[in-house]
């Protein structure tokens, strides 16, 4: 399961492209379960959206929010999340060859904002490919990494890297300058209680960058055309984001001028998920830009970036 995970398109889910793996849900949570409250209003009364892997997707009536109802309990999730990364040689240099384009582009727009420099955190750091971008660029780089194989990979490169989740690390408030996270926030369990986190741990004036899938719109349709799909990829994924949703969720920890766009597009080793994410790309920011950026097309992944 360690690389088939790994192939999986981050943002447009290539699991329109190969046959559902088996659930594994019987040893997590039951989709007989009742309903448990929404993270972000606290309404307990959501919309099924559909049921994979043995796990049931709702989306509350109140705000949008799409999430795994009942959620995976935490320590399985922990240790599922020990072989969600590929650990060969290949796999670790395809993963960065996927995230390259967001990284750089996340790069210029932290050196544009912050030209003298400054300290980062890089929530979910993976194999710190990020922070050793910013690390060159003459930043302090600090990352957290549920993975702890990723983690030591990145220590083993004198990244300062903690196998810690979200909800168990700690810092001084008023610590980091910028703070990223790249497809994180839909895995962690509390992400108004870890936005609220990070936004303590930042300085006044300080940058925020979340990029997380845009799956339901997609998802909804295949689901409609009768065909099955998994891009929820539960148990991993425990909520999926509106781009009206995000941005509400994000005020809610308390960061303000929250802007939303669809940013670069990441490259998938495989020839489809990478023509499907480039050219969906290219779309949504040709739509944005001819619109101003009133208009996000859906299904796209998002990247919201907000101050504190």
């Amino acid at each position: 399961m360690k690389n088939e995970n790994f192939k999986r398109t981050k943002g447009l889910a290539t699991a329109v492209f190969r046959i559902p793996e088996p659930s594994i849900a019987g040893t997590a949570s039951s989709a007989d379960s009742p309903a448990s409250l929404c993270v972000l209003c606290g309404d307990n009364q959501p919309d099924l959206v559909d049921v994979q892997r043995g796990y049931r997707i709702v989306e509350c009536r109140k705000c949008g929010l799409v999430y795994l109802d009942p959620p995976p309990l935490p320590a399985f999730l922990v240790q599922s999340y020990q072989a969600y990364l590929p650990d060969d040689p290949d796999g670790v240099a395809n993963w960065n060859r996927m995230m390259d384009g967001l990284y750089r582009s996340a790069r210029r727009r932290l050196i544009a904002r912050f030209p003298a420099g400054g300290r980062l955190l890089d929530v979910g750091c993976a194999y710190g490919g990020f922070l050793e971008m910013m690390k060159k660029a003459g930043w302090q780089v600090e990352g957290i990494e549920v993975a702890a194989a990723a983690a030591a990979a990145c220590r083993r490169r004198e990244l300062d890297v903690h196998a810690v989740a979200l909800a168990e690390a700690q810092w001084p408030a008023d610590r980091f300058d910028a703070v990223t996270l790249f497809y994180v926030l839909e895995h962690v369990p509390d992400p108004l209680g870890g936005l609220r986190k990070i936004y303590e741990a930042m300085k006044p004036g300080g940058l925020l960058i979340v990029r997380v899938p845009d799956t339901t719109p997609l998802a909804k349709f295949l689901k409609r055309i009768g065909r099955r799909n998994e891009l929820y990829d539960p148990p991993y994924h425990l909520f999926d984001f509106s781009p009206a949703v995000l941005t509400r969720l994000i005020e809610q920890a308390g960061f303000r001028n929250v802007r939303m766009e669809i940013d670069a597009a990441t490259r998938p080793r495989r020839i489809g998920p990478r023509l499907l994410s480039l050219t969906a790309t290219m779309i949504g920011r040709a739509l944005q830009w001819l619109t101003g950026g009133r208009f996000l097309l859906r299904g796209v992944s998002k990247t919201a970036v907000a101050e504190k």
